[in-house]
């Protein structure tokens, strides 16, 4: 892929990214502190689903660029990448409200 086409769908992955960080944050009750009922399920699956395919075709260029980023949670030393996390709905709530804070 040319730099030019992979920065402009870089800029275009994190629009995407923001809006779902937006919508995630938005979804959960504050008052409870807690996962349920969560609101805007289905938009959510979608995002996710979008961001996860377009990961998938700039992840090897990207990775030629960079190091992989792991978030250290502790005190278990769990390992998890910060894209996975940021990007799926399979991951735990408060380790996917961390990465994207």
């Amino acid at each position: 892929m040319k730099v030019k086409d992979l920065i402009e769908s870089l800029k275009k992955f994190n629009k995407k990214l923001i809006e779902h960080q937006t919508l995630w944050h938005t979804s959960f009750p504050k008052y409870t502190g807690g996962m349920y009922p969560v609101k805007n399920l289905e938009e959510l699956q979608k995002q996710s689903n979008w961001l996860n395919r377009q990961w998938g075709r700039l992840q090897k260029d990207i990775n030629q660029s960079i190091d992989k980023a792991i978030l250290h949670i502790t005190p278990n030393e769990i390992k998890l990448d910060y894209a996975n996390v940021a990007i799926g709905l399979d991951e735990i709530a408060p380790y996917k409200s961390q990465i994207l804070s």
